[in-house]
Parts: C-alpha cells; structure tokens; sequence
C-alpha cells in the first residue's frame, strides 16, 4: 500500500513539474515577443479587419539575427511596428508590417493613421514573400532622393525620384537590402526608393 502510494506522488510530482516547465517555457516565449504592446490595439484591431488574411506582426517573425542587430541599434527587436506623425496631424500614427496567417511568407504593410477615436488604415506595400527579412521604421521629416542605385530604370507609379516630406515617413524595406520611403501628401501616398 505505502509503495503504491509512493509510486501515485512521483506521477503526481511528474505530471505536476512538466505542466510548471511548460507553464515557465510558455512565459519566457511570451516575454521575448518584442511586438506585444508597441502598437495600440485600436491600430491592429483595424488593420486586422481590414486585412484579414494578415496578422500582427511577432518579433519572431525576422531572422534572429536580424532581431539580434535591431535590439543593439535602438533597443527594440520588433521589426514589424514603427510609430510617428505619419500625416502631419500631431497623432501618432503606426506602421504595421502584417503578416499573412496561412504562414506563406506573405506580408501586408499598412499605416494606421489615428482618426478622432479611430483608425483609417491604409495600404503601403504587398510583400508576396520575404516576410522574414522585412522590416518597416519611421523616420523625420526631410528630403529623400532616389538611390543611384536605380539609375537609368523606369520610376513606378506613384514613385518619386526625389521627395521633401514635412512630417515623418514610413520606412519599408528588407533587411540590409533596400528601403523605400512613403510620404503622405494631401490624400495621397508618394514614395522614393532610398536605397537597394
């Protein structure tokens, strides 16, 4: 009886410390999500009804390294949400790097742009792959030019060769590859490519 007894508490003890591990592995997962709370929920809670084949971004959705070098440059490992006055309207506005539920590697970049106690949101860029490489920022107001880079090719629609923004731009682009700067003029998205 005692032996039977034994046996029943270290099956208990067991059951009871893998639930404690996979608790504490569940929180230390939940705690590395540099994303969780950078973007206000009204801003996704809109972006996901818009699109909704896309979900927030994660940080883990980025290379680790890429992860790695944002947190050594400014502090966050999230890649995927930048904030900032993107219409000139003193309210924070939110860049949103989306990214597709069906795990393709298919990302949506939106600006979520604050209206009264709402959010308009509106599409910057379709990324049909390259998810993990994507990154988006925002950066002040100022002159961007085309980089020498595209000299020669053809300017796309809505593309500038070169812009001066009076508020800040939304920055997209991939990961030590290019950039390209959106501007909000008026009702309307200008762009320059900044760097490839």
């Amino acid at each position: 009886m005692a032996r039977s007894l034994r046996r029943r508490g270290l099956r208990v003890a067991r059951v009871v410390a893998c639930m404690l591990l996979w608790s504490a592995a569940t929180a230390a997962h939940a705690g590395t999500d540099h994303c969780a709370g950078l973007s206000p929920a009204g801003a996704v809670a809109a972006a996901a009804r818009a699109y909704p084949q896309f979900r927030a971004p994660n940080a883990d959705d980025n290379a680790a390294d890429d992860i790695a070098s944002a947190l050594s440059r400014h502090g966050s490992g999230c890649l995927g949400i930048a904030r900032g006055d993107l219409d000139g309207d003193s309210k924070g506005d939110v860049v949103i790097a989306l990214s597709a539920r069906d795990g393709s590697g298919a990302a949506m970049v939106v600006a979520a742009l604050r209206r009264g106690a709402g959010w308009r949101v509106e599409r910057l860029e379709a990324w049909p792959d390259g998810r993990g490489r994507l990154f988006v920022d925002v950066s002040p107001a100022g002159r961007f030019s085309r980089t020498r880079a595209l000299a020669g090719e053809r300017l796309e629609p809505g593309e500038a060769s070169a812009l001066r923004c009076p508020h800040a731009v939304a920055v997209v682009g991939a990961v030590e590859s290019s950039a390209v700067a959106h501007c909000r003029r008026g009702a309307a998205w200008r762009f320059v490519r900044i760097s490839d």
